[in-house]
């Protein structure tokens, strides 16, 4: 390597720690001298579209798409099948509501690896949100006939049509899937979801037993059988099922919910140390942030500026907000001034929550506790009338969050609670046997942090106002 590449490569990684830390506007001047200075001009392309692409991103960072669409179409040039740049591209066209060339960008990610699912999610989640009805889902169709050896796209399909009620149809992609891999235990399990969902209780339980003794120490495979168990009024069954998945995987939100919910079912105590919506589920009305004089001031501007953020026609797909929409980029980190204030106090919030956690090696959740944490998801969600949140947990997160924006005024009926935040009660295909164990009431200003496996979705509201929050997982570091 020539000392003028080995230069832009320690340029390159200071770069990037930078704009890891989220510090945009110090990474900006770095890559400017370095342009102008004609480092690159380097023998190494790759570099040079590194550089490109890095300035594409700081741009974003700082929320000046037209600039930031300039050079990452550089580094495309300079490095056309480079994924990480065109996702960066395609993000960056839809900020600028360029949504048809969007589109083709994942496309274009496709074509290059079909088996690339995550942009499969972002294109057909990008097609739902635009009302394009005309070829939702059909990528995995085209994946499945380019790659006829793998069961993936199908089976990921299945898992999509599954969320949006479509059984039959899952049914279908999972028995298309299974020819492919007959001994795919993922697969199984969709099945076996799609036979439980169409009423064939024996084929589905014959399909989540088969799946099990496949894969007998995957915690997934594990949590879904149990979850079929407990449906079945199997309480014992479901929870040494889910005792199994907890012990290979403490930290698996899905098994601790399913866990909570098998001891609940059998009037066991030990759902009052895992759950503890008293003293685990905490409220925290902020305090305004610099500049602003009130809360109520503060949050109209955000409201304003959130409104016009949410530019899409309905919802994502593979989500739990019915009746509404939500951001698709990360909210915090992105350029958002008035967000970023609201992030300082959000974060203090997140510092006396933690603080405040007793340690107890025994309890999954404070068990994790340490002063070190990071952000692993940020979006804004904004309901309209009728619109709610179903019952879900955040599988990927320690502490989840609810911080309200706007609130209808329909929120203030303490008897009907429309609106409101509620926890304990799960996904309606458990049925009616497990009613809230709290409700909160939102309010513009307050911030709800509580443990990210406990049961939560909000009552759905019907006056024309809207409900806009930011909500936030955040993970041990």
């Amino acid at each position: 390597m020539s000392s003028s590449d080995a230069r832009l490569s320690a340029l390159l990684a200071e770069v990037e720690r930078l704009l890891r830390a989220r510090r945009a506007t110090d990474a900006e001047p770095i890559l400017r001298r370095a342009l102008q200075d004609g480092a690159a001009s380097c023998q190494q392309q790759s570099q040079r579209a590194a550089l490109q692409h890095y300035m594409g991103v700081c741009l974003k960072l700082q929320r000046r798409y037209a600039d930031a669409l300039t050079h990452l179409d550089s580094a495309v040039t300079l490095a056309p099948h480079d994924p990480q740049i065109q996702t960066s591209r395609a993000v960056v066209l839809q900020h600028l509501q360029r949504f048809d060339d969007a589109i083709a960008a994942y496309e274009r990610l496709l074509a290059q690896n079909p088996l690339d699912m995550e942009s499969h999610l972002q294109l057909n989640e990008l097609l739902y949100r635009q009302g394009r009805d005309h070829g939702f889902l059909g990528s995995y169709d085209v994946a499945a006939r380019q790659i006829p050896t793998s069961p993936i796209p199908l089976a990921t399909k299945g898992q999509f049509l599954l969320k949006l009620g479509r059984a039959q149809d899952a049914l279908e992609a999972f028995e298309r899937a299974l020819r492919i891999a007959p001994q795919r235990a993922a697969t199984l399990t969709g099945m076996a979801r799609s036979l439980e969902a169409l009423g064939d209780r024996p084929a589905a339980s014959a399909c989540f037993r088969r799946s099990v003794a496949l894969q007998p120490h995957d915690s997934d495979v594990l949590v879904a059988c149990a979850g079929f168990l407990l449906r079945s009024d199997d309480a014992r069954g479901a929870l040494d099922m889910a005792a199994r998945a907890h012990a290979l995987q403490p930290a698996d939100q899905a098994a601790l919910a399913l866990l909570g919910l098998c001891y609940r079912a059998r009037s066991d105590t030990r759902e009052d140390q895992l759950n503890d919506y008293g003293s685990l589920v905490q409220i925290f009305d902020l305090d305004p942030p610099d500049g602003h004089a009130d809360m109520a001031t503060f949050n109209r501007d955000l409201a304003d500026y959130l409104d016009a953020l949410h530019a899409d026609t309905r919802e994502n797909f593979s989500q739990t907000l019915r009746g509404g929409t939500r951001l698709y980029d990360e909210i915090f980190y992105n350029g958002h001034a008035l967000v970023d204030r609201l992030h300082a106090k959000i974060d203090d919030a997140v510092r006396r929550y933690i603080s405040g956690l007793r340690p107890d090696a025994s309890q999954p959740f404070t068990s994790r506790r340490t002063s070190a944490y990071s952000y692993t998801g940020s979006w804004s969600s904004r309901l309209c009338g009728s619109g709610f949140h179903v019952n879900h947990i955040h599988p990927a997160g320690w502490i989840s969050s609810a911080y309200y924006v706007a609130v209808p005024e329909a929120a203030a009926d303490r008897i009907g609670r429309p609106g409101w935040l509620k926890f304990g009660e799960p996904s309606d295909d458990f049925g009616t046997g497990f009613p809230p164990r709290l409700s909160i009431q939102p309010k513009p200003g307050r911030l709800v942090l509580f443990p990210s496996y406990l049961w939560h979705g909000t009552v759905p509201y019907s006056a024309a106002q809207n409900r806009t929050t930011i909500a936030f997982d955040v993970v041990p570091r």
